[in-house]
Parts: C-alpha cells; sequence; structure tokens
C-alpha cells in the first residue's frame, strides 16, 4: 500500500509506476524474473538514475510467431541487463523486442539435471502430451496421429507413458479421458504432471521421446533423450515447427509434419535404431544452437553472486 500511495502522485498510473515506486521503496540490488515475455519488465530500466540490475530467465520454448509477446515500435524503453536464454535461436529472436546482454544457459529446470541414459524401466516411449481442452477443436489432425502412433507401437510392441501436461485434478481427467478414446491399440499409460519436475522424472524412465510441440521437449533433447518431433496439427505449420529458426525442412531425420503411421515408424525406428555416433551427427549442431545445458547454474548462480557481493 506504500508502494501504491508513492504511486499516486504519478501522471499515469500503471503497473510500470506501481513497479517503479515499489522497488524505490525496497531498494534492490537486483530484480531477477522468470516472466521473461512480461512487456512491463522489459521497461523498469526507463530511468536514466536507476541504480539496480534487471535480469529476466526465458520460461518457455518461443518462436518467430510468438503470441504472448508483441513486437515493440521501438527499443528505447525496451531494456534489461541480462536476458538469460535457451540458446543462440532464442537470442536473436529475443534482440527483437529488448536490448540486453545475451547469456545463454539453457532451461533452468533442466538444468538440476544431468543428462539422461536411456533406458526400459518405465516404458519404450514417452508422448509429451500438449492436450488443452480449450483448444479440442484444433486436435483433429492430433487426433488421427495418436490413433497411428499407437498402431505403429501396437506393431512393434512397444509401450507408451503419456506424460501429462494438466495440473489439477479436473483438468488431469479430461486430458486421461481424450488419450482413453484414442490409445487402445497397444500398451499405455499415463503419468501425472503432480508438481514441477513430475514431467522430468518420467523422462528418466523411457528410451525414445515423442512431442507435437511444447518446450519439455528440446528440453529432453538437450537433456540426452532420442526425441521425435511431430508438427501434425494445421495451425501449427505456420508457426511452430521444430527448429524454426533454423530454416530446416519440413521433413527431418527425427522430425516431420506427416502424421501418417508410416512416417511414424520411419522416425521412430530411426531413434532406436542409430548408433550414438550417428545421433551425435544428426542432431549434435542442430541442439546446438537449440538449448544449450548448464548444469546446476552455474552462470546464473555466478551473476547473482557477483551482483550481491
Amino acid at each position: 500500500m506504500l508502494a501504491l500511495l508513492r504511486a499516486v502522485p504519478k501522471i499515469h498510473l500503471g503497473a510500470v509506476a506501481y513497479l517503479e515506486a515499489y522497488i524505490d521503496f525496497v531498494n534492490p540490488k537486483l530484480i531477477l524474473s522468470r516472466t521473461d515475455n512480461n512487456a512491463t519488465l522489459w521497461q523498469l530500466k526507463r530511468r536514466t538514475n536507476s541504480t539496480y540490475k534487471v535480469a529476466l530467465i526465458q520460461n518457455g520454448w518461443r518462436t518467430p510467431h510468438e503470441t504472448s509477446i508483441s513486437k515493440p515500435v521501438g527499443l528505447l524503453d525496451n531494456t534489461v541487463d541480462t536476458y538469460f536464454s535457451f540458446g543462440n535461436c532464442s537470442s536473436t529472436l529475443i534482440a527483437g523486442y529488448i536490448r540486453a546482454n545475451f547469456v545463454e544457459i539453457g532451461s533452468l529446470k533442466a538444468n538440476h539435471y544431468e543428462h539422461f541414459t536411456r533406458n526400459y524401466l518405465g516404458a519404450d516411449i514417452a508422448l509429451i502430451s500438449t492436450y488443452r481442452e480449450k483448444d479440442k477443436k484444433s486436435y483433429r489432425e492430433f487426433d488421427k496421429f495418436i490413433e497411428n502412433l499407437s498402431k505403429v507401437c501396437l506393431k512393434k510392441s512397444l509401450s507408451i507413458i503419456v506424460i501429462g501436461c494438466q495440473i489439477g485434478e479436473t483438468e488431469q481427467l479430461k486430458e486421461l479421458s481424450y488419450y482413453e478414446n484414442l490409445i487402445w491399440h497397444c500398451n499405455w499409460k499415463f503419468h501425472k504432471k503432480i508438481d514441477t519436475v513430475a514431467s522430468y522424472e518420467a523422462l528418466r524412465l523411457v528410451r525414445l521421446v515423442i512431442v507435437e510441440n511444447s518446450t519439455l521437449g528440446y528440453e529432453s533433447l538437450v537433456l540426452g533423450m532420442r526425441t521425435g518431433f511431430f508438427t501434425v496439427r494445421a495451425k501449427n505449420f505456420a508457426t511452430e515447427q521444430f527448429a524454426q529458426m533454423l530454416g530446416l525442412d519440413a521433413r527431418g531425420k527425427f522430425w516431420t509434419n506427416d502424421a501418417t503411421a508410416e512416417e511414424i515408424e520411419r522416425i521412430l525406428s530411426y531413434l532406436s535404431d542409430a548408433t550414438e555416433v550417428q545421433w551425435r551427427i544428426d542432431s549434435g549442431a542442430i541442439i546446438g544452437q537449440l538449448i544449450s545445458h548448464d548444469f546446476r547454474n552455474i552462470k546464473l548462480r555466478s551473476y547473482v553472486r557477483e551482483i550481491l557481493n
């Protein structure tokens, strides 16, 4: 309330004015946020006499057609000291929105883990769910993809873990019901997202990973999991294809826009049969541009420590 009262005399009272008043009241050395796509936070350095540092941490995969942020008219007020990005592609993209010193650290959460090793403890394949009840109408193509995937898995005697993305009992039941109506050809089970690390722990239990469009898919790659990317919903063809910023073809060794059973089998066969050397050759350069891996977040810890000291 004290910060709000301090902000009232300003001509244009708004989110930035309130935050500036709050910042002056607290007098911090560093403002650190995982909300990297909020334009309000991009303006906290607009005052020339500010003494604090502002650092943002990328919290999700970004594309050239990012819908959660709008490109500014100019970059004059959109400045932060440091932006901790997933990798080179993200740094290049975000540089069109804000001015910053870009430090590539990968995913803050994925960095809690060392590289995973493929195993058979839970299932052959992890399917990373991106199901949203509100987007149900756009999942018609995805429905067919899931049906074809289950048929291929039956043919090849492969089991599936569906890694759920919904939090909350009601939404989880809807998500489970969606897959129950589609996956009936093979051995599968549903892994609920009970906390923030549940999805990562599920990745430990499988040999291969399949995903449509999800940040967790990119994290899976950098953690060493062989991951197949499918862009199967028509609405994502123009905006969310795999590694879109790299200008790759629509069809590659471990990614495709084709949801047919034949294409699914091709991707699964490659992921399963490629030697480690071949996988590194085919994926290494691509992964290196998309997402880094800074185990234990050493870069971020060092940055914070340096400022506080």
